[in-house]
């Protein structure tokens, strides 16, 4: 007994779905360039500007930094489907990436009245690329905070035994049925409506498998996540 399947149609729209994150993220990087250029320009003249003006400055600079993200994830998208991800790997301190993915995420965290601590002194390194890290550990406090309501907090832990580093980010929040554990990491799953293209927790377990590590999820309903990766120390 045997059994043919055929997959052209599947292969097809994979390729059209492919050619699509191509072609919106580099047609998107132009016009977005020229609007923060644009508001660059006009910051020095805020202060003659009334508290309306202002407001408008910063919902456009914020919409701005959203879409210079979502055409950083879509090309991170493509790099991976392509294998073309590249790393310049370095020896890390796990505490200055923390504190560095922390800063970023900080004004967001703000805006939201949601407390994100400062990550716990941590004597351990990790062999990895600097820029990638910091990507990872920012997805992860921007997702606990976008989850946490105003009031929450946010928090990292370090853990290390020989030869691994595990570094838990943790929030108060909604928390993910178990069932959707494993679909969470899928590109452009989304276990929530209207919370965002549903790329970033993809990108950052792609990014830590390169570095030799995983990520996981612990979470349940009503009871917050814990999102956990573990890397191989220098």
């Amino acid at each position: 007994m045997g059994s043919v399947t055929d997959v052209t149609e599947a292969k097809s729209a994979a390729l059209l779905k492919d050619h699509i994150i191509g072609m919106v993220s580099h047609e998107l990087r132009s016009p977005l360039i020229s609007i923060r250029g644009a508001l660059t320009f006009l910051h020095p003249h805020l202060q003659d500007v009334g508290d309306e003006a202002r407001d408008l400055y910063d919902m456009a600079m914020r919409n701005a930094s959203l879409l210079e993200r979502l055409v950083r994830d879509l090309l991170d998208v493509e790099r991976l489907a392509k294998g073309q991800l590249s790393l310049e790997m370095e020896a890390l301190a796990v505490h200055d990436v923390l504190a560095r993915a922390r800063e970023v995420v900080l004004p967001q965290a703000t805006e939201r009245g949601v407390t994100l601590r400062e990550p716990a002194p941590a004597a351990v390194q990790v062999t990895a690329d600097k820029d990638r890290l910091v990507q990872v550990f920012t997805n992860l406090l921007s997702n606990a905070v976008k989850f946490s309501e105003p009031g929450g907090e946010v928090w990292m832990g370090v853990a290390s035994t020989a030869g691994t580093v595990t570094v838990g980010v943790h929030d108060r929040g909604r928390g993910i049925a178990p069932a959707d554990h494993h679909r969470i990491f899928e590109p452009f799953a989304q276990v929530d409506e209207g919370r965002g293209a549903g790329l970033g927790l993809a990108i950052a377990r792609a990014i830590v498998d390169r570095h030799g590590g995983r990520t996981w999820v612990e979470s349940a309903l009503g009871r917050g996540a814990s999102f956990f990766v573990s890397l191989p120390t220098s």
